[in-house]
């Protein structure tokens, strides 16, 4: 009976060769979009899983609290863990993770700017499990003038020879001695770095890196390891006593300040705060991927069970034959099933080979690095085995329950009502499937929507065709003035100007006590020169810009933004009085502070985050403490320019290499993880789409085929072509408008819940749902009315006599 299962599988398939295409590749495209899905996911849920004592392993976060506004920063006072460990047996060990800025890194064959390079404790390696491939964890950041080196940046600076004992200068000529080698870290690490070196006791000779409330400028990351099985619960009650003890004295009376632990495990995804995780999508988006990933296998899933079950009807007389030939119910059951679980199983195969052709579009679509092996995960194969079972199966009960029911003469002599068999099901399985694609489609503009508003000139800085120049070594420095001059000079240079710091990164904060104010909120500071304001294209809102002109101006007034308003509390910034620690040349804070009046107030913008609220930022004019120029070419000549900037930046500094950057690229960057999830999006509700419109049209197909007969008695009494191909698009048109009737909320509600993790986000209009739906509508006539012409232009005469 086995053979006579294959032989009737193959004979009927080899007959609808188009509806078995149909069936199996629009299942095989569903599959693979969600193997693809779920490679992402399981590569986000894997971040930080590789380090030996990774679920014991805690990030501290400090919480203040002034007036019902909180704030949340991952920086933490530099003794705050060597502290814990003191005071809390729990508290194992503990390490600081202080990143750098843009470095210059020296050797003699290869001089670079590296952006990844961290000073960390010597304790590093005590928490977190890098694999050492030359030197030992013990001494690898014992001495200050320690480097360690991973194995690409050692290739990098000294080929194939062994860096250790090799020397390496950082920035200002300072000598660093290469002691260790460690492998690359894993894509899944939220710590990514090319360099590790010791941070100092003390910075320029005079900051005391160890005080507590002094430095809360710089970024120290601090972590912990708690001993295992203790849970971080135990540490966070006592963790307020602490705080009363060495924190509540540094901050005003009215602000509380409260600590708290953040699982490693939940960095890459559940964390808000901290800037060293810049792969992060955050859990949104991979719940939102998850989401869609669901929906695009339902939707394979119910195309799949549609066209099966439809086309069941056709096989009607075979059962009917095979009953009378002495076949049993059972055996007619087992072979549909079997039929239906082997076509989905061959749709699993062709979805492995489709998703192995697209990995290598789908890394870079990501922003990962994937290889076939995550696709051959024995779990993640397990599972999608046993979902093409269950689709199978549930495909394949229509015909094996339903139709083997059926006496058999009654089949072949037709009294059977087989046209309607399965209709209510398919009708509700249609306006899913449109439903889920209108509602993704709805969803990926709006997300392309936000995108674009994020990227609007009103909430940007100004960059295209705009360079920063880092300002290398103290002659550069001191002769700002006439290094700028040349450059202005040069054919195709708009505007020079400079800055202390190049806004995406190297920025300075501080925590000024201002005029009329109690708040002293965390505020990032620009020393600048002239013509900054219309070089980077702030836009000045209240008062005026700075001048040089202006002899007052210098060194005495600011400029700040909305932003700044609002933290300050003021009602009318102009006039209000904001000092400022000022850093002299040799590095050494200048005890006298300046003190400068607020002149203007500028528009907000975003130069370093996207999601949250503008920061406060406050600009002065002082250029002497400028360290990075910027310069606006004009678009023909940008090229030649920079060519000519070169050559004067090496008259001032020819012993360091030229680097230049165009601000858009980095202003661009900002928003990557936006524009590199709203591509995913749509790439994967193209393909949703697709896989509706194959369903549709074979499911269009197949009615009409099944309806022939019909067609052809009303063309015999006269019916035109254009009333046939009415009578059928009406069956499905309802069903489109049912669908954009539920897509639309659903879709709406769920872009307004993602639309609050954003500070600035655009306003959804009720316009888009309704140009998708009547687009649906559009296709779905096409599709359909595409079929009915095709048989409606057909002979009388061969569709009464069609079987």
């Amino acid at each position: 009976m086995g053979t006579n299962w294959v032989t009737f599988t193959v004979r009927y398939l080899a007959r609808h060769r188009s509806h078995a295409l149909l069936n199996v590749l629009g299942l095989a495209i569903g599959l693979a979009c969600c193997l693809l899905i779920a490679v992402f996911v399981r590569d986000e849920l894997s971040y930080d899983r590789f380090h030996e004592h990774a679920e014991s392993i805690y990030r501290l976060v400090m919480e203040t609290e002034d007036d019902g506004v909180i704030e949340q920063r991952a920086a933490v006072d530099g003794p705050i863990g060597a502290t814990l460990v003191r005071e809390y047996p729990r508290v194992i060990d503990a390490t600081r993770v202080w990143p750098r800025t843009s470095t210059l890194v020296q050797s003699e064959g290869a001089d670079f700017y590296e952006e990844r390079i961290l000073r960390v404790d010597p304790s590093f390696f005590e928490i977190f499990s890098f694999p050492f491939l030359e030197g030992t964890p013990a001494m690898a950041l014992s001495q200050q003038n320690a480097i360690v080196l991973t194995r690409s940046a050692a290739q990098k600076y000294f080929g194939s020879t062994s860096p250790l004992g090799q020397v390496l200068t950082l920035g200002d000529r300072v000598d660093h001695t290469v002691t260790a080698v460690v492998d690359d870290p894993p894509s899944n690490s939220h710590l990514q770095f090319d360099f590790l070196t010791p941070i100092p006791e003390t910075l320029y000779g005079s900051i005391q890196l160890n005080e507590w409330g002094k430095n809360r400028a710089l970024v120290f990351y601090t972590y912990l390891r708690m001993q295992d099985q203790v849970r971080p619960q135990d540490l966070e009650a006592q963790l307020p006593g602490f705080a009363s003890t060495y924190l509540d004295d540094l901050t005003d009376e009215d602000v509380e300040t409260r600590l708290f632990l953040e699982p490693l495990l939940d960095l890459h995804l559940h964390s808000t705060v901290g800037k060293l995780d810049a792969s992060r999508v955050g859990i949104r988006y991979t719940y939102a991927l998850s989401v869609v990933a669901l929906f695009i296998l339902l939707l394979a899933a119910f195309n799949y069970t549609n066209l099966s079950t439809a086309r069941a009807i056709d096989r009607a007389r075979e059962i009917g034959v095979r009953k009378t030939s002495g076949a049993h119910r059972t055996q007619l059951i087992r072979q549909f099933l079997a039929e239906s679980t082997g076509l989905s199983l061959v749709a699993l195969v062709l979805a492995l080979v489709l998703a192995t052709v697209a990995l290598p579009f789908f890394g870079p679509l990501t922003q990962r690095s994937f290889t076939v092996g995550a696709l051959l995960s024995p779990a993640l194969l397990a599972a999608f085995v046993g979902f093409a079972v269950v689709v199978g199966m549930l495909a394949g009960a229509f015909p094996a329950f339903y139709l083997s029911s059926f006496n058999p003469s009654a089949v072949l002599k037709g009294r059977v009502p087989l046209l309607g068999a399965g209709m209510g099901l398919r009708k509700t399985l249609v306006v899913l499937q449109f439903a889920i694609s209108i509602g993704l489609i709805v969803t990926t503009l709006g997300v392309r929507d936000q995108v674009d508003y994020l990227q609007s000139k009103t909430l940007r800085l100004e960059g295209e065709q705009t360079v920063r120049i880092p300002l290398e070594g103290d002659y550069l420095r001191s002769n700002y003035q006439a290094f700028k001059q040349k450059v202005s000079a040069i054919a195709g240079v708009q505007q020079v100007t400079g800055a202390s710091g190049g806004l995406t990164k190297g920025m300075i904060s501080m925590s000024p006590e201002a005029e009329g104010t109690t708040e002293s909120p965390t505020t990032d500071v620009l020393y600048v020169d002239t013509a900054f304001v219309s070089t980077l294209g702030l836009e000045v809102v209240a008062g005026r810009d700075l001048s040089s002109e202006l002899v007052s101006d210098v060194g005495q007034s600011h400029l700040i933004n909305e932003a700044a308003v609002r933290a300050y509390g003021w009602s009318d910034p102009i006039g209000k009085r904001v000092p400022l620690n000022i850093r002299e040349a040799d590095g050494n804070l200048n005890e006298d502070k300046l003190i400068a009046t607020v002149v203007g107030v500028v528009k907000d913008v975003q130069y370093e985050k996207v999601r949250e609220a503008a920061d406060p930022l406050l600009i002065t004019l002082y250029p002497t403490q400028v360290r990075y120029a910027f310069v606006r070419l004009d678009a023909g000549q940008a090229l030649s320019a920079l060519d000519e900037i070169e050559g004067v930046f090496d008259q001032f500094a020819e012993e360091y290499p030229f680097s230049a950057a165009f601000m858009d690229d980095e202003f661009d960057a900002l928003y990557r993880a936006e524009e590199r999830m709203g591509r995913v999006f749509g790439t994967f509700t193209v393909l949703a789409v697709l896989i509706a419109c194959l369903g549709l049209l074979g499911l269009s197909a197949l009615i009409v085929s099944q309806r022939t007969k019909e067609i052809g008695i009303r063309k015999v009494l006269g019916a035109p072509v254009r009333a046939i191909v009415v009578l059928f698009s009406k069956e499905f048109a309802p069903l489109v408008v049912i669908a954009t009737l539920v897509a639309a909320p659903l879709a709406y509600v769920a872009l307004q819940r993602w639309l609050e993790s954003y500070a600035y986000r655009v306003q959804l209009g009720l316009e888009t749902p309704a140009v998708i739906g009547g687009l649906a509508l559009l296709v779905v006539v096409l599709i359909v009315s595409a079929q009915a012409v095709r048989a409606a232009l057909r002979d009388p005469t061969e569709t009464l006599r069609y079987d």
